[in-house]
């Protein structure tokens, strides 16, 4: 509805016009932060020690060529092994997947037709839960059948990579027992409704939340003790679909 600009851009423009130093500070600096300290346009000040005075987290990556998954899996056997070992000594773990929906892309098996928005041609994103097609850009809302609406063929939709609502599918299906939850802007789009997600995982209401970034606030979680990224190349690499 506003003008949409990237804050620290216009940051770093201002800091160059007016000729004062800059300070970007972030626990998730961005690729193309990284990209200028390597090529020592920005000076890189690290702090080893958080302001708690906690240890610093331990960081596995998990390479997916050495994973095999089944048919509609997205978590790693890592990932799965060490949400088993926090389930059992009690503990709470984050699924982080910043994607909402279920589903990022719909195509059909017959023709190829990838279904998209008829107003700015954005893939649309499947919302299982209410059985729609979601434009995430302009908000377009689109129904959903058995058939292409290209080619017409029956049956030949198929769902392409996970969001979160897949996600917790998956979750649920290997862990019935435990209580899973899965917060994002679809479901957490008013204070209240956000701080019940939040007061619930404070009292250990859910031992396996999956999130979008709306997660990623600097929230405070003393029983939480794993956070698994999945697709943590996503739009990076290309690559395989798979966490």
């Amino acid at each position: 509805d506003n003008i949409r600009y990237q804050a620290r851009d216009l940051a770093i423009v201002r800091a160059q016009i007016e000729q004062f130093p800059i300070i970007l500070s972030s626990a998730t600096p961005s690729l193309e932060t990284h990209n200028n300290i390597k090529k020592n346009k920005f000076t890189h000040v690290y702090l080893s020690n958080q302001f708690s005075g906690l240890a610093l987290p331990d960081i596995e990556l998990i390479n997916l060529k050495n994973e095999k998954f089944e048919k509609s899996n997205w978590i790693s056997k890592k990932i799965l092994e060490t949400l088993d070992e926090c389930l059992v000594r009690g503990e709470q773990s984050l699924l982080f997947l910043n994607r909402r929906g279920y589903s990022p892309l719909t195509l059909c098996q017959n023709c190829g037709y990838r279904y998209q928005c008829n107003q700015c041609s954005s893939w649309l994103v499947m919302h299982k839960k209410k059985n729609r097609l979601l434009c995430h850009h302009c908000g377009a809302i689109s129904s959903i059948g058995n058939t292409c609406i290209k080619c017409q063929a029956y049956d030949s939709l198929k769902l392409i990579g996970p969001g979160v609502e897949r996600l917790a599918e998956e979750v649920e299906s290997i862990f019935p027992n435990c209580s899973t939850r899965v917060m994002s802007s679809d479901n957490a789009n008013t204070p209240n409704k956000i701080k019940n997600i939040i007061k619930d995982f404070e009292n250990k209401k859910i031992d396996i939340l999956v999130a979008t970034q709306i997660m990623a606030k600097g929230y405070h979680f003393p029983n939480l003790s794993m956070v698994g990224v999945i697709d943590a190349d996503l739009g990076l690499m290309g690559g395989d679909m798979r966490a």
